[in-house]
C-alpha cells in the first residue's frame, strides 16, 4: 500500500484511473462543512457550479447552500460548518463549491472515496488503511487547494497552494502506517512539525484570512479542532453520506402500504368506476422505459368530481418511493400554500404530466433527470383520460414543464404567469403558477413575494373553478 498526496481535479482523475481509494481534503470550507453536516444526519450533494444547483436541488428535492452572507430562515445552509449545527437529520443540501465540491463529483467516479479535513482526520485515516489494506489499493489524498481570482487563467492554472488542505493532508497521511511517496512524506513531516502552530498559520493563510476579515473567524476555529469527529464521509454517486449509512438512505415502502395511503388520502369508494378502472390499468403500464426504474407509478389524488386540476411535470424522489403526488418539501410547501389560500388538498385534485419517475441509473443509484419526448408522448394518454373523466373547468399548472405541455410550448413562466389561456384542449380554463421547489430555493423578500403569486394564483384559480357556468339561452316561441 502507498499513501499520495495530489493537487486539483488533475490529481483527482489520475487517481481515478489508477483506481486509488481517493480522499478529497477542503479543509476551510467544503471538507469541514461535510463532516459537520454528516454529524447532524444530513445527506449532502456536492455540486461545482452554482448554476447546475437549481436543477439538482429539485430533482433531489434538497436544500441549495448559498453565501455565507446570504443565509437567512428560508436557506440557512452555506459553506460554513457553523450553519449544519442545528439541522434537521434527513435534510439533503446541495453544497456548491468550485473547489472541494468539483472535486467530489469527479472522485464520485471511484469506488472508494471519501471526504476528510482536520476534523476528522484520524478516524477517515484509520478507515481508508483498511479498505485499501482489503481491497489492495493505494491512497491518494487530493487537497482542493484555492482558485486564483485571476480568471483569464486558464483551468487548472488558477489553482493556488492552500496551506489548510496541505496540513490536513498530512494529518490524514500521518495517521497511517504504509510508504508514501516523497510528496506524501513530505506533507506528513509539514503537518508533525507545524501542530503547535496551527492556530496561527490557518489564521495567516489566504484562505483564514479572508474568512476573518469577513467576519467567520468563528468558521476558522471549528475547522481547528484536530480529530474532533469521528464522522467518515464516502461519496456515494452524486450524494455524500456516513460510510456507515445503508446503502437505500430511505428503505422503499412496500404495495400493501401505499394501496393503504392511497386509499386514506383519496377515498377511492368515491371514485367512479372507470377512474379506478384507469388507475389500475396505469399501475401495470409498460409503455416506455421509465417502467424499468420506478418503485410505484404516481397516478395521483384527490377529488374526482372536482372542477381544479393542479398538474406539475413528474415524479421525484420521495414520489416514487411513496406512490404519491407532491409529498417532498415541496409538496408541503405546496399544502401550505392552499391552507393559506383557504382550500383543503382533498378539495381538489393533484397530479402529474408523467406517472413514473423520469431517472437514470448511476453507480447503483438512481438520479433524477428531465424526461424525455417519447416519455412524455408515451404518458401523455393517461393524463388525458384522466382529464376526460374529471372534466375540470380550470388546470393550474404547477411550474413550466407542465406548461410546456398544458397551455403552449417555450412557456415563459416570469412574462405568462397569472395569464388565463382558454384556447388549451385540455380545459376551458388554464393557467401556470410557480412550482413549490423554485420557490424554496429563493430567500429573503423574493421568497415571500414568490409564495405570495403561488398563494394568489390558487385563490384565483379556486374562484374560477367555483363560479356557476353561464346559464344557457331559454328558446321561445313566437
Amino acid at each position: 500500500m502507498l499513501c499520495d498526496i495530489a493537487w486539483g481535479i488533475a490529481g483527482v482523475e489520475m487517481a481515478v484511473d489508477r483506481g486509488d481509494v481517493v480522499v478529497i481534503v477542503d479543509t476551510l470550507s467544503f471538507s469541514s462543512a461535510v463532516v459537520t453536516a454528516l454529524m447532524q444526519g444530513v445527506t449532502m450533494i456536492p455540486c461545482a457550479e452554482r448554476e447546475h444547483a437549481d436543477a439538482i436541488a429539485e430533482r433531489e428535492d434538497a436544500h441549495i447552500s448559498v453565501p455565507r452572507a446570504n443565509t437567512d430562515e428560508q436557506n440557512p445552509f452555506s459553506l460554513s460548518p457553523l450553519s449544519y449545527l442545528d439541522a434537521t437529520p434527513g435534510t439533503h443540501v446541495v453544497l456548491v463549491s468550485p473547489n472541494g465540491g468539483a472535486c467530489a463529483e469527479k472522485a464520485s467516479r471511484v469506488e472508494h472515496a471519501y471526504v476528510g479535513c482536520l476534523l476528522n482526520a484520524q478516524a477517515v485515516a484509520e478507515h481508508i488503511a483498511t479498505v485499501a489494506a482489503e481491497n489492495d489499493k493505494d491512497i491518494t489524498v487530493i487537497a482542493a487547494g484555492e482558485n486564483s481570482a485571476h480568471h483569464n487563467l486558464p483551468g487548472e492554472a488558477r489553482l493556488l497552494f492552500a496551506i489548510e488542505d496541505y496540513l490536513a493532508c498530512g494529518a490524514i497521511l500521518g495517521a497511517i502506517m504504509a510508504d508514501y511517496t516523497a510528496e506524501a512524506a513530505v506533507c506528513t513531516n509539514a503537518f508533525m512539525n507545524s501542530q503547535e502552530h496551527l492556530d496561527h498559520l490557518l489564521k495567516n493563510c489566504i484562505r483564514g484570512r479572508q474568512l476573518i476579515e469577513d467576519g467567520y473567524e468563528a468558521d476558522v476555529n471549528h475547522c481547528l479542532q484536530v480529530n474532533h469527529y469521528s464522522c467518515i464521509p464516502q461519496i456515494r454517486g452524486n450524494v455524500i453520506v456516513a460510510h456507515d449509512a445503508p446503502e437505500e438512505i430511505e428503505q422503499p415502502v412496500d404495495d400493501t402500504s401505499i394501496q393503504e395511503t392511497v386509499e386514506e388520502v383519496d377515498d377511492m369508494d368515491k371514485w367512479p368506476a372507470e377512474l379506478i378502472a384507469l388507475r389500475d390499468e396505469a399501475l401495470e403500464c409498460m409503455r416506455c422505459d421509465l417502467a424499468e426504474t420506478r418503485t410505484h407509478v404516481v397516478f395521483g389524488e384527490g377529488n374526482p368530481r372536482t372542477k381544479l386540476m393542479l398538474i406539475g411535470e413528474g415524479p421525484g424522489d420521495q414520489e416514487d418511493k411513496t406512490g404519491r403526488p407532491f409529498v417532498g418539501r415541496a409538496g408541503k410547501l405546496l399544502d401550505e400554500a392552499l391552507a393559506t389560500a383557504g382550500i383543503q388538498r382533498d378539495d381538489v385534485w393533484i397530479g402529474n404530466v408523467l406517472k413514473c419517475r423520469a431517472c437514470v441509473i448511476e453507480d447503483g443509484r438512481a438520479k433524477n433527470r428531465p424526461p424525455r419526448a417519447d416519455e412524455v408522448k408515451s404518458c401523455r394518454p393517461w393524463l388525458e383520460s384522466q382529464i376526460k373523466i374529471i372534466q375540470p373547468s380550470v388546470i393550474l399548472c404547477i411550474g413550466a414543464p407542465a406548461a410546456n405541455l398544458i397551455i403552449h410550448r417555450n412557456f415563459k413562466m416570469t412574462k405568462e404567469r397569472g395569464q388565463w389561456f382558454i384556447d388549451s384542449p385540455f380545459a376551458p380554463n388554464v393557467m401556470a403558477a410557480l412550482h413549490p421547489a423554485y420557490i424554496l430555493r429563493q430567500h429573503g423578500e423574493a421568497y415571500e413575494s414568490s409564495l405570495q403569486s403561488l398563494v394568489d394564483d390558487l385563490k384565483v384559480a379556486w374562484e374560477r373553478s367555483t363560479e356557476e357556468p353561464p346559464a344557457k339561452p331559454q328558446l321561445t316561441l313566437f
